[in-house]
């Protein structure tokens, strides 16, 4: 993709009025500063990029690498967010479609990016060559392509909005915003289901770009028997304080636990890297609530999301502003290459009250050496594996 902007760079293909720049999915920024870069050293100043991703920590390192290639934050700024949460107008987005995001947001991306663009503005996308065909169809359909590369794995596709036949305006679309993902882009909804763990039944509704759509993974599983095995422990330290739950993916531990446990006057912090994952949590949270009280009778603020990076990296923004937590359930993912297995210990101490519990669901690789780093002050209460997973449990006693 690089090598195709850069080549129509030098064709002078992009209107010498390009100022404001979109890199939708943006990772670690790469393309959004590549593109600030390259354009600046063309002479067109005044530059605007802005970088989306649904996940946390790429927002962070995207900021770094921009800092590290000389681009400070007035010509870039990162933001946790779906695909085209912002409208523009913009004058070139560029994207490395995930090939992953789900193929009604995907089918969603081409008229919205259109949406999106300036009078005259183009859009850069590459995608895998499973999808060439795909996005060649929906391109000419809704867009106008104006020019194809292909590759040995990859396609780039150029296209700008065709004049004659505009994709309509979505009249019933709101602006994004947190607890609205649906409303705002219904496409990424994927679907309802009805599940069950360790008998007790639950609804979810998922959405694609978070994982485990179908049924709770198994540290989800694992984490849910421990939690019925250590019920009246559970249960003693269930209310009426704070409970954080960090990466629920959909929220199947969340739901689960709402209708399991039924804690009262509880207020649930959900935390996490994946913006859509969160919004999953929150969506099936509120529900499992609503089937137990009325929506008018929620308590205000009694789920708040945190978009965290890291739970060991940044414990004062998972606590919200509110005091420590009395039940901790947490589901780490382990991020290649790093270690923050000891930092995520000393966090857990630092936002837990003294006789919290702590329940941690892992694949079983990972647990004994989370486990053998615990340290002074956590007691161990239980310990279970189940089908390559395993849940471990521990009270804060000082």
């Amino acid at each position: 993709m690089l090598k195709v902007f850069s080549d129509l760079l030098d064709e002078n293909c992009f209107d010498p009025l390009t100022r404001s720049i979109l890199d939708a999915g943006s990772g670690v920024g790469v393309l959004g500063i590549c593109a600030a870069g390259a354009l600046a050293e063309k002479g067109y100043d005044e530059l605007r990029v802005r970088a989306q991703d649904r996940d946390e920590l790429t927002r962070v390192f995207t900021l770094y690498n921009a800092a590290q290639n000389g681009i400070d934050e007035k010509t870039i700024s990162a933001h946790i967010e779906p695909l085209l949460a912002d409208c523009g107008p913009f004058d070139l987005i560029l994207t490395n479609i995930p090939a992953k995001a789900g193929k009604p947001v995907l089918e969603d991306f081409i008229p919205r990016s259109v949406r999106c663009l300036s009078s005259g503005g183009k859009a850069l996308m590459v995608a895998v060559n499973t999808l060439a065909d795909f996005f060649t169809e929906t391109i000419n359909e809704k867009a106008a392509l104006l020019r194809t590369v292909k590759g040995s794995g990859h396609t780039v596709f150029l296209y700008g909005k065709n004049e004659t036949r505009l994709p309509p305006k979505n009249e019933n679309s709101k602006k994004y915003e947190t607890g609205n993902l649906l409303e705002w882009n219904p496409s990424y909804m994927r679907c309802s289901v009805d599940l069950e763990m360790e008998k007790i039944p639950y609804k979810m509704k998922t959405v694609h770009g978070a994982e485990n759509f179908d049924s709770a993974g198994g540290e989800t599983e694992a984490a849910a028997k421990l939690a019925i095995r250590l019920e009246k422990e559970v249960r003693s330290c269930a209310a009426p304080e704070r409970i954080l739950i960090w990466e629920d993916d959909q929220g199947h531990f969340a739901a689960w636990f709402e209708k399991h446990f039924t804690p009262v006057d509880m207020q649930f912090v959900l935390a996490g890297r994946n913006v859509l994952a969160l919004e999953a949590s929150l969506l099936n949270l509120r529900a499992a609530m609503v089937m137990i009280m009325s929506a008018e009778s929620l308590p205000e603020h009694s789920i708040i999301t945190v978009n965290a990076a890291d739970l060991g990296l940044e414990s004062e923004k998972i606590l919200a502003g509110g005091q420590c937590f009395s039940f901790i359930a947490a589901f780490p993912k382990k991020v290649p290459q790093t270690n923050t297995t000891e930092a995520f210990w000393e966090s857990l101490k630092r936002i837990s009250l003294p006789g919290a519990i702590i329940l941690i669901g892992l694949p079983s690789t990972e647990a004994e050496s989370f486990d053998r780093k615990k340290p002074k002050g956590f007691t161990r209460l239980g310990d279970l594996k189940r089908k390559g997973f395993r849940a471990l449990a521990y009270r804060l006693t000082k």
